[in-house]
């Protein structure tokens, strides 16, 4: 888990719930384990099975439960570390707001901007490796609108987007090792 998400985790062990949505009136970048930027084809499977089998399946569909396991939360909101007032910043390098450290990300990979605390914007700033929301490719400088529940890809690395309210939800509902 990431320094931000940490504390996010920590704040909401110990807010109170009202207290939690005025700190964090932003939404949230959540990624998960083994989550997939393609969507997941879902085959249909018949077979004959017997009892024996039968716990065997079950015990492996909850260990592949565990696949939605929350590994990382980041808020998408304005840090000390740069200068734009409006733009938060995603991007490989120290002085972003967003840093997802990783060599396919760009320096300045693209940007959110809140229009209204939950009208929310990503534009992608010429990307090497680009961005995708909901599989869509976005083009360069064009702003893209941002939803609760879109599926938003760096360079091939998937997060989604969710509200305060939403996100409070999945930590409830996710045990957490720390």
């Amino acid at each position: 888990m990431n320094q931000d998400g940490i504390q996010i985790v920590s704040d909401f062990r110990n807010l109170s719930k009202d207290a939690f949505f005025e700190k964090y009136n932003c939404f949230f970048l959540i990624k998960k384990e083994n989550e997939s930027s393609e969507k997941a084809s879902k085959n249909l499977v018949f077979a004959t099975i017997s009892v024996n089998n039968l716990e065997e399946l079950l015990s492996q569909a909850k260990d592949q439960g565990s696949e939605n396991k929350i590994t990382e939360i980041i808020s998408v909101k304005k840090s000390s570390r740069n200068p734009f007032l409006k733009k938060i910043i995603v991007g490989r390098t120290t002085t972003q707001d967003i840093i997802i450290d990783n060599s396919n990300i760009s320096k300045y990979h693209g940007h959110f901007e809140y229009k209204t605390e939950d009208d929310l914007s990503f534009t992608d700033r010429g990307s090497t490796n680009g961005t995708l929301v909901n599989n869509i490719k976005l083009e360069a400088s064009i702003p893209m609108n941002i939803k609760d529940g879109d599926a938003i890809s760096f360079s091939g690395i998937n997060y989604k987007v969710y509200n305060n309210r939403k996100t409070y939800l999945l930590i409830k509902d996710t045990k957490f090792d720390f």
